[in-house]
């Protein structure tokens, strides 16, 4: 099968799926939104960066040189006004579909997939929408924000989104709220959708060879009971607010050595503000972006994993922290509650409230059998639910079954 993926090439999520895809011998062709590293095995690569997002952080693209440097000096402005940027792309960001629309449409004429796939909806899905033939079968993914934060927030946002659920072929979400929430935004009751995580699933395998592998970045934290915050700093759906201000709470209450862990947080003046603010410098680790193997090894050493997001569907960091034995404490949201059952497997807790989740972090710090216990629970469930052998088998037989629908003839 001829795939043509659409999506932001920086992100683990999606390079998973398109090499997954061509594990299994499809041939994929790549299209970015952002600057990335091409992936391996793609047989093309492009990047089209709509809506502003070559000055977005995380780019790997090589800073040297005076246009390299003016870049960057950029993208550090952009970081410290992050949720300016954001609103700048909810307004002005569609319109540069306008610029774009006629390379990605010459792509899909030179290429022919048999299937386009865009990984989310903003702005990805947007994008492909005004330039695909209505003849040619499209697949979209949700991601946990897509309708719960981004969608509404105006109503060319929500036009938009109707107008891609109303085109797509299929959908493919990772957790049932969001097959209601879909149909509510005028996705049709009949439409195919597959219920699966949308990153390709938990590579089981290759976290089990990292367990008896060395990691560096261990040797680097203080010996104690340490507590791990892996979703960054996220404006709009992370409160990280509230889980510095628990942290402080924790530190006073506990009676034993504490210490939180913050990957993809160095450097970010906002979490360095909180840390100073509720004078956490012995006690939390500010820590860079992490390689996927280092991330994995500091779930398997700590006891608790936190989410203190306002918006989700399911995080791919919280199933690889459960399936690598960290507890979870996670927000009380509908799309979480799919997965954590409160007080068996993990705790909820009110997203608003410091005092809740430090008094959640403290009971699972202080009940060693109740993490044992939900350690055993939570390997088995994501192996049957989200194994990537388990997502693979429905992704291959949903890409058939939209191939199968009868569509318009060129």
């Amino acid at each position: 099968m001829k795939i043509l993926v659409v999506a932001d090439g920086r992100s683990p999520i999606t390079r998973n799926w398109v090499k997954d895809l061509i594990a299994c011998g499809h041939t994929v062709f790549f299209v970015s939104t952002f600057l990335c590293d091409q992936i391996e095995g793609s047989d093309c690569h492009y990047v089209l960066p709509v809506c502003f997002s070559r000055f977005a952080g995380g780019q790997t693209a090589d800073n040297t040189g005076q246009q390299g440097k003016s870049r960057f000096q950029l993208k550090r402005i952009v970081q410290r006004n992050r949720s300016m940027f954001q609103a700048l792309r909810y307004s002005l960001g569609p319109l540069t579909f306008l610029f774009y629309r006629g390379q990605l449409r010459k792509i899909i004429q030179d290429t022919q997939p048999d299937l386009v796939h865009a990984l989310r909806i903003p702005f990805e899905a947007m994008f492909v929408y005004r330039a695909l033939p209505v003849y040619m079968p499209f697949v979209v993914s949700i991601w946990g924000n897509d309708l719960t934060l981004h969608a509404p927030k105006s109503q060319w946002m929500g036009f938009l989104t109707r107008q891609v659920l109303h085109r797509t072929d299929g959908l493919i979400v990772d957790v049932e709220r969001d097959v209601a929430l879909a149909q509510r935004w005028g996705s049709a009751p009949q439409k195919p959708v597959m219920v699966a995580l949308t990153s390709g699933g938990i590579d089981f395998e290759r976290m089990k060879q990292t367990r008896s592998q060395s990691s560096d970045i261990i040797e680097q934290i203080p010996a104690g009971l340490w507590v791990i915050n892996p979703r960054g700093i996220r404006p709009g759906y992370i409160r990280n607010d509230t889980f510095f201000a628990a942290a402080a709470l924790v530190i006073e209450k506990a009676d034993m050595p504490v210490y939180f862990l913050c990957p993809s947080m160095a450097g970010q003046s906002q979490a360095e503000a909180w840390v100073q603010e509720f004078r956490l410098q012995k006690h939390v680790c500010l820590l860079p972006y992490l390689s996927q193997e280092d991330l994995w090894h500091l779930f398997s050493q700590s006891a608790v994993m936190v989410s203190p997001s306002v918006h989700d569907g399911t995080p791919n960091t919280l199933l690889e922290a459960m399936v690598m034995g960290a507890f979870p404490v996670v927000a009380d949201l509908d799309s979480l509650r799919e997965w954590v059952n409160d007080g068996e497997n993990g705790l909820l807790f009110d997203v608003n409230s410091p005092q809740a989740l430090a008094e959640a972090i403290l009971l699972a710090l202080s009940d060693n059998d109740m993490r044992k216990q939900a350690a055993r629970l939570n390997y088995a469930m994501v192996y049957e639910r989200a194994s990537r052998e388990r997502v693979r088998e429905l992704r291959e037989g949903f890409y058939r079954q939209i191939l199968n629908h009868e569509r318009p003839t060129p």
